[in-house]
């Protein structure tokens, strides 16, 4: 017995992913990632590394993350690859899938981590000895101007693109537009 996923259903001669590609592809996109989640190899092996003029990336979970969990491991590999690049080495990638209003079924929750709050500094200062004191907060955010202070960060560089209006006045320290221009500010790590 053969099962079909939903995004292969046939629709009128052509899959259901097909026919949204090609309306993402008519409309410019060039470049797609797919999480296909359960049953993926019959998504995969239809859609390899290009589709229809689209570029095609494959995001596969390791072990079950939930909704989403795929595109936060492909997120931090792009998130790795592009600091890298800059010169710079990310220690750790640290996010919260809680959310009171938006998270979705065990995902609806405070949380602590949740920004404004400061968990998630005050987790990445115990597990890899940070201090936070020597420590700048990047954030395009009001929530991530507001954890920092509270996670004892007092350098929040607000990162904006150069049309964007930036926060009022004492929510930020800096406003940087690349973030290259905030290597600038950085303590020293020699002291």
């Amino acid at each position: 017995m053969a099962v079909l996923i939903e995004p292969m259903a046939p629709v009128a001669g052509r899959t259901f992913l097909e026919i949204l590609l090609g309306r993402f592809a008519a409309k410019g996109v060039h470049r797609a990632v797919l999480s296909p989640g359960r049953l993926a190899e019959a998504a995969i092996s239809h859609f390899t590394n290009a589709w229809g003029g689209l570029s095609i990336a494959n995001a596969i979970e390791s072990a079950p993350l939930g909704t989403g969990g795929a595109t936060i491991d492909r997120l931090t590999a792009w998130m790795r690859a592009g600091f890298e690049r800059e010169g710079a080495q990310l220690a750790a990638v640290c996010h919260c899938p809680l959310h009171p209003e938006h998270g979705i079924g065990r995902d609806r929750a405070n949380s602590f981590d949740r920004k404004p709050n400061p968990g998630m500094l005050l987790r990445a200062r115990d597990a890899l000895g940070v201090a936070p004191g020597r420590s700048v907060m990047i954030g395009d955010t009001a929530s991530d101007m507001l954890a920092a202070p509270r996670g004892g960060v007092p350098l929040r560089c607000l990162y904006r693109v150069a049309d964007a209006t930036p926060l009022p006045d004492g929510d930020h320290t800096h406003v940087v537009v690349e973030l290259r221009d905030a290597r600038a500010l950085l303590p020293p790590l020699d002291r």
